[in-house]
C-alpha cells in the first residue's frame, strides 16, 4: 500500500515492513553500515581500513537515490539507484555495457537485506520500491550486476534479462542484467 512515497509489506500479525527513499541522516548511516558489513566484513571485496567510521560509501553515492526497508524503525535493507556519471556506471568496472540509453538508465547497486530478513518477499519489495521511483522519475531502463546463483533467478522472474556473461565481481559470481520498464498510460485521462 502506497502512502506519501512510503510502502508497506505485511510480515506477520500486526507487523509491517516499511520502505521508501532515505529522508534522514540516521537512515542513511544505518544503510551505509549495512553496506560496510556486507562488502568489507562478509565479502571482503572492499578494505575495511578505508572506512574507519564503519560506513561504506563511494564516489557514486553523489549520483544516487537510496531506499531503505525498516522493521519497527530499524533499517534492515537498502538499495541505491545510480544515474550515469562522468565515470560511467559502477558496474562498468567489471562489465562492458553497450546499446543503452544512458540518459534514461539507472544502475541498481549496493542492494542489501539483513540475513534474518532475506526472503523472496523482502527482496521483491525492495526492488518494487526502486522500480516505482525509477519509472516515476523517467528512467526507463534498469541495469545491475546480480549474484548469479540466488539474485539473478529472482530478477528474471520479475522481468529482468541477462545481457552478458557471468564473471567474478566483488568476490561473487555475477551476471549483468537489464530491465526496461513499461509506461502505463491511463487512456481515460488522455
Amino acid at each position: 500500500m502506497k502512502k506519501r512515497g512510503v510502502f508497506n509489506l505485511p510480515v506477520g500479525a500486526n507487523r509491517m515492513l516499511e520502505g521508501g527513499p532515505i529522508t534522514n541522516r540516521d537512515d542513511l548511516s544505518a544503510y551505509l553500515r549495512l553496506r560496510f558489513q556486507m562488502y568489507c566484513k562478509e565479502l571482503h571485496s572492499l578494505d575495511a581500513i578505508n572506512y574507519p567510521n564503519g560506513q561504506e560509501s563511494d564516489w557514486y553515492d553523489q549520483y544516487a537515490v537510496s531506499f531503505v526497508i525498516k522493521d519497527q524503525g530499524e533499517v534492515i535493507g537498502g538499495i541505491r539507484l545510480v544515474s550515469d556519471t562522468p565515470k560511467g556506471f559502477l558496474m562498468e568496472e567489471g562489465f562492458s555495457l553497450s546499446a543503452i540509453n544512458r540518459d534514461k538508465t539507472v544502475e541498481y547497486s549496493r542492494g542489501i537485506i539483513q540475513h534474518g530478513y532475506l526472503t523472496r518477499g523482502t527482496f521483491l519489495f525492495l526492488i518494487s520500491l526502486a522500480e516505482d521511483w525509477q519509472l516515476s522519475s523517467g528512467f526507463l531502463t534498469g541495469i545491475c550486476a546480480a549474484g548469479s546463483s540466488q539474485i539473478a533467478p529472482l530478477m528474471r522472474r520479475v522481468g529482468w534479462r541477462v545481457i552478458g556473461e557471468k564473471k567474478e565481481y566483488h568476490h561473487i559470481t555475477t551476471v549483468p542484467m537489464m530491465k526496461v520498464l513499461q509506461l502505463h498510460v491511463d487512456l481515460m485521462k488522455v
